[in-house]
């Protein structure tokens, strides 16, 4: 008998998306340089999906902000933090 579905357990991941908003911290005369910190608990098989996922959330939350300025990421943190 053959199985049915996908058995592979995904892997929960916290993604930190670290940005830069350079207009906004020209306007509030803050350093363009500032870094910014998002973090986002992502399900995935591996960290590079999960990677992929949280730029997806992070994009759909920086479409939903309703703001002149881009968001633009500098870097990434992936941490496994569990097996579901």
């Amino acid at each position: 008998m053959g199985k049915i579905g996908n058995s592979k357990k995904t892997i929960k991941y916290e993604v930190i998306v670290y940005y830069k908003e350079p207009l906004f911290c020209k306007t509030i005369g803050k350093d363009p340089e500032t870094v910014f910190a998002g973090s986002f608990t992502i399900e995935a098989y591996n960290e590079e999906t999960a990677k992929e996922k949280a730029r997806r959330e992070f994009n759909i939350i920086a479409q939903h902000s309703n703001v002149n300025w881009n968001r633009q990421i500098v870097k990434f943190k992936v941490k496994k933090i569990g097996i579901q």
